[in-house]
């Protein structure tokens, strides 16, 4: 039998906070690797505190290439997103500034299946604004959604205009039984 990687990714990293949650909460001595995606170069110098711990400076998505990344323009650019058209649901506004930057991105589940095992043990952590409904769903058209033990995630339908709470409640329907699920705040 071979030793299983105890592996976390934290897909839209921010400012390392959830990092600091799961290390917290799980992981006081450093036993998982863990894997930040952050596109924001805001936050880049916000990693240099964490052992064993890579920062992968793009944006989690449904292939490899460039795309526009939208800033917020509340919150200290936290929530910011690949949609421009991305909403405060109570003010039913844009938050996001008009010109997009340009950033890298990864397929995500390339990365999964290319980078580790089933029999890991992956807690994944997704905060992506809005994107998780594209990367969510190819993983589950392709099968690396089944790498995944257990998932954090912030949902974000009610500020993606595109994408209705039908279209969300199917996604959910179909992340497979055995993958258990939380909003990412029981993280902490």
């Amino acid at each position: 039998m071979r030793n299983l990687r105890k592996i976390f990714i934290d897909a839209g990293g921010n400012n390392g906070c959830s990092v600091r949650k799961f290390r917290k909460k799980y992981d006081e001595r450093n036993l998982y690797e863990i894997y930040s995606f952050e596109p924001n170069e805001k936050f880049f110098n916000c990693y240099s505190e964490f052992a064993n711990h890579k920062l992968i400076k793009s944006a989690v998505w449904t292939h490899d290439g460039k795309l526009e990344f939208y800033l917020s323009k509340e919150h200290d650019a936290a929530g910011s997103s690949l949609y421009k058209d991305k909403i405060d649901p109570r003010y039913k506004k844009s938050i996001i500034a008009d010109n997009g930057v340009q950033i890298g991105c990864i397929d995500f589940s390339n990365w999964i299946v290319k980078n580790f095992n089933k029999e890991d043990e992956i807690i994944l952590k997704m905060d992506i604004e809005g994107a998780e409904y594209e990367v969510l769903r190819k993983m589950i058209t392709d099968g690396s959604i089944e790498y995944i033990d257990r998932i954090y995630i912030e949902w974000h339908y009610e500020k993606i205009p595109k994408v209705s709470q039908q279209q969300h409640l199917k996604l959910i329907s179909d992340i497979p039984d055995e993958i258990d699920i939380s909003y990412w705040d029981a993280l902490t």
